[in-house]
């Protein structure tokens, strides 16, 4: 991949920061959540309400288009299963760098490999920068005092290794429609039913009392998740090929979430955080280099 001052690429990476930036609020929205199961679950019903208007002046995705659909419904269960489960064993501090840091990486062979892309020398370095930058973010001298940080670690990965998986599908089936509002609109409907199951089934006993203590922090993380994922699927679908890039640009959510964790929520913005969030940001101006 050769530098490329494309229109096209350049109003993508516009549109990929106004998801990073959305992404971060989402975290922070999440983060508060005291029922981390019931918010997430409530989350995507609220995302698939805001899209609902726009079912209806949409043509129904193809046939292959509910295939890949229902494929990344199913990944993106496992993922929301995975980062509540890293959740319940090591801090969000240390959970997210882990799962969003391995996910450039995983993209970046995974579209060699499935989509054939070429990857430049100034894109990997790039890829390498964001990814180190955000290990950096962790507190690794934590984590021995955690009982359970061997399996909060475990279950990080494997959630990134789901965010990798999903951003390949999605990216695809959202250029492979004729309309790609048409994929991002039924999205959300295969999005909720996996978790909306497991809701169900393990607050069976306390189903009204979980969603009274998370509707007022859902319908916020709903609109910011929904805001996010269409952001970032319109990105994919301006940039055509340069899968590698949009999804590193992706990754500057980092920046952007201790930025609000800073002002939002009134975290120290200590040196590690400071020298991850320039990292990060140099790694994306290499990614533009590509």
């Amino acid at each position: 991949m050769t530098f490329i001052p494309s229109d096209h690429l350049t109003q993508a990476v516009s549109v990929v920061l106004c998801g990073a930036v959305t992404h971060a609020l989402f975290g922070i929205a999440l983060k508060k959540g005291e029922d981390k199961l019931a918010l997430r679950a409530m989350t995507t019903w609220f995302s698939a309400l805001y899209y609902i208007p726009l079912l209806l002046v949409v043509p129904l995705p193809s046939v292959a288009g509910f295939q890949t659909l229902a494929i990344s419904g199913c990944v993106h269960f496992l993922y929301q299963f995975f980062q509540i489960k890293s959740l319940e064993h090591i801090d969000i501090s240390i959970s997210y760098p882990l799962s969003r840091g391995i996910t450039p990486f995983l993209i970046a062979i995974g579209s060699m490999i499935f989509l054939e892309e070429v990857i430049s020398l100034s894109v990997m370095m790039g890829i390498c920068t964001i990814v180190l930058s955000v290990f950096f973010l962790i507190d690794y001298a934590r984590l021995k005092h955690m009982p359970h940080f061997t399996s909060g670690i475990l279950w990080s990965f494997l959630t990134g290794a789901c965010i990798a998986t999903y951003t390949l599908i999605d990216s695809t089936g959202a250029r492979s429609e004729a309309n790609f509002l048409s994929y991002i609109a039924w999205f959300f409907i295969f999005d909720g039913i996996g978790i909306t199951f497991l809701f169900l089934i393990k607050r069976r006993k306390s189903i009204i009392p979980s969603m009274r203590q998370e509707v007022r922090r859902a319908w916020l993380s709903g609109l910011l998740g929904a805001a996010s994922f269409g952001f970032v699927m319109f990105a994919f679908v301006l940039a055509g090929e340069h899968t590698t890039v949009i999804a590193g640009f992706r990754e500057t959510s980092i920046v952007f979430g201790v930025l609000f964790a800073y002002i939002l929520l009134g975290e120290v913005v200590s040196k590690r955080r400071l020298f991850s969030a320039v990292g990060v940001f140099l790694g994306a101006v290499l990614l533009r280099l590509g």
